[in-house]
Parts: structure tokens; C-alpha cells; sequence
């Protein structure tokens, strides 16, 4: 049994985190300014939940002590957001994940999982996506999580703090708030759709995503935490393949 802390636990991606892991006897502790995120989400889940802030220190120490593994999925996941308030959003997630860092270091925590993100490749054109690709973010969220990327692996090459980052692309499951405005596409189809209503496809609808399904994305984890050789990585998350809006 080992000691996780999840950051973001109560949003779509760290309860389900919450969940696995509390199902296979781990010790779970979660942090979550519940501004995204629901308390509903963890009903029946055996969890520490901390309501706090990801830059307030004495949350941080707190969540961190004893912790193992932390599975850092607190940030504000909206382009829209990062655009019209771009200080609030870099100061969540930059400025959050570095101070969760140095927390997960003062701790001695053997391991950080970063959710970073897709967003990291902009408009390049070229698929597959590979890891080694330069990464030419276009909007402040894409920044932000480029930005924790290259946070994680200083962090993991002067202070041996080891790391890894798991680019995420589109996901969609159980507990995606579609009435969310930083949702995806699948969820607010599905409740437009579930409404009576046809949804709207803005351009020729050949525009294509890598959807990937939540519970692949906790196995990701998993792994990231369980592999020696994963320290110090960046993985792509997602099913390499192409599917039309």
C-alpha cells in the first residue's frame, strides 16, 4: 500500500484517480479548491479531501506530508479562461505547480505525475503526435502546461525529484460536468442531444480529435507511478486515432 495525494481530486480526472486507487487498498488523500470540482464526486470513496488552494503553503504541507506519489491534476483546464483572465490562469497553474513542487520535495515525495497537455503541440499539423515534436503552444493554457513540463524536469535534474508528464488528449467519461464551459466536445453533444436538441458543428465537421477515455487515462497513471523507467519522461495519452466531429 502506498500514500497518494491527488490534486484536483474532486474534478472529472482525480476522482476517478480517488476511486482506483482506493479500490486496489492505497492510502488517498485529495486537495481541491472545489471551483471546479464537486465533493458529489467522491461520494462513497474512501479519501481525505482537504478544501484548499494549490498556492496556499500550509495546504500544501498538509496534503504533501507522508504522501508517496502525487498525481497533480489541479489547474484551471480552460483555453476561453486563460485567454480573457491570462494572470489568474498562469498564477493557478504555474505558479501552483511550482509550489507544489517544492512542497513535494521539502515532503520527500519519491514521485510527481504532471497532467499536462495536447494543448503543447498548437497548430502543428502533423500526426501522428510525437513526444520529441517541438512544443509551440498558442493560447496561455497550453503555455502554462508547457511551462509545469519544463518546471518538472528542473525539478527532477537539479533537486532529483522525480517526475513525469502525461499529455492528455480529449478526454471524455463519467463525471464530465457538460454543463462546464471548459467540457468537451462529447459530453456537451451528448447532453445537447439528450435534450432534444441537435448540436451545432461550426466548419465541415471533418475536423478530427484523439479521444481518449477516462479510465484509460487513470491506467496511464497508474503506470507512471509503478515504471522506474518512466522518471524524467513525457508521454502522449491517447488512442492514436483520428475521429471526425
Amino acid at each position: 500500500m502506498a500514500r497518494y495525494l491527488v490534486p484536483g481530486g474532486a474534478g472529472f480526472i482525480g476522482s476517478h484517480l480517488c476511486t482506483r486507487l482506493c479500490a486496489e487498498g492505497h492510502d488517498v488523500r485529495a486537495l481541491d479548491d472545489l471551483s471546479s470540482g464537486h465533493r458529489s464526486n467522491l461520494d462513497g470513496v474512501d479519501v481525505d479531501l482537504i478544501v484548499g488552494d494549490l498556492r496556499d503553503r500550509d495546504a500544501l504541507e498538509s496534503a504533501t506530508d507522508g504522501a508517496d506519489f502525487v498525481l497533480h491534476h489541479a489547474a484551471i483546464a480552460s483555453v476561453q479562461f486563460s485567454v480573457e483572465h491570462p494572470l489568474e490562469e498562469q498564477d493557478v497553474n504555474v505558479v501552483g505547480t511550482l509550489r507544489l513542487l517544492e512542497a513535494a520535495r521539502a515532503a520527500g515525495v519519491k514521485r510527481v505525475v504532471f497532467a499536462a497537455s495536447a494543448a503543447a503541440y498548437g497548430e502543428d499539423e502533423t500526426v501522428p503526435k510525437q513526444e520529441s515534436m517541438r512544443a509551440q503552444p498558442i493560447s496561455p493554457y497550453g503555455l502554462s502546461k508547457v511551462t509545469g513540463e519544463h518546471y518538472c524536469r528542473v525539478w527532477s535534474h537539479v533537486f532529483g525529484l522525480e517526475t513525469v508528464c502525461l499529455r492528455y488528449f480529449n478526454i471524455f467519461g463519467p463525471r464530465q460536468d457538460p454543463n462546464s464551459p471548459y467540457s468537451g466536445v462529447i459530453s456537451i453533444f451528448a447532453r445537447i442531444m439528450l435534450d432534444g436538441r441537435i448540436p451545432s458543428i461550426h466548419g465541415d465537421g471533418e475536423q478530427s480529435r484523439d479521444f481518449t477515455f477516462v479510465d484509460n487515462v487513470v491506467d496511464a497513471n497508474m503506470g507512471a507511478c509503478a515504471v522506474s523507467s518512466t522518471a524524467g519522461e513525457i508521454y502522449n495519452i491517447g488512442c492514436a486515432r483520428a475521429i471526425t466531429i
